[in-house]
């Protein structure tokens, strides 16, 4: 969760010098929960099931379970940092 929220707040703070992608490796799992978690934690969503369907819905063969949406929800609990 913690590795969630820096990467959410860093989506947030770019975000503002214009478009911006998010990857990783595959694109499969860690860019998709931190996208997820921004969409949380700025208010876009309500729930983290939301917040994977809206990425879900961009990207349908992002693979997150039960133990990304905890701990995307746990991320977005935290306490921003900037």
């Amino acid at each position: 969760p913690a590795q969630l929220a820096e990467a959410a707040d860093a989506i947030e703070a770019l975000r503002a010098q214009g478009p911006l992608l998010v990857c990783c490796a595959l694109g499969y799992s860690r860019s998709a929960a931190s996208v997820a978690t921004w969409l949380l934690r700025s208010g876009r969503v309500c729930s983290a099931a939301e917040a994977v369907a809206r990425v879900r819905a961009a990207r349908p063969s992002i693979v997150l379970h039960d133990v990304h949406l905890q701990a995307i929800a746990a991320a977005a609990a935290r306490e921003r940092t900037a």
